[in-house]
């Protein structure tokens, strides 16, 4: 199982929020969970999607427990998410041409032209 799934599946299988899946469905939240954790280069990007789902079940009259705790939202990180060798787990978008991010190497635009 990847670290993210690991971090995203506490919708699922934690009692912080067992009151909570019968009166909303943690789908959405989880993949929220999962994109949030991809994208990003640390280790508490998944838990906006925890927030908004912890949020939603209170709204709703399910107040989950301690869920704070139970996502690796708050205190130190997991041992098993610094395994690996890199600090985060999300994929850091980097290009394979680096010219492209030097903006002299653009054509310049020819203003000798005359308009019509």
């Amino acid at each position: 199982m990847t670290k993210v799934r690991r971090l995203c599946r506490v919708f699922d299988h934690h009692k912080a929020f067992s009151e909570c899946g019968a009166k909303v469905n943690p789908h959405n939240y989880k993949e929220a969970c999962l994109l949030d954790a991809c994208s990003c280069t640390g280790y508490r990007c998944h838990c906006a999607a925890y927030r908004a789902y912890a949020r939603e079940c209170a709204r709703v009259g399910a107040e989950p427990l301690n869920w704070v705790h139970a996502a690796w939202c708050e205190g130190p990180p997991p041992q098993w998410l610094n395994r690996g060798g890199r600090k985060g787990f999300g994929r850091a978008a980097t290009p394979k041409d680096t010219s492209l991010l030097n903006i002299g190497a653009l054509p310049k635009r020819n203003n000798s032209r005359s308009r019509p």
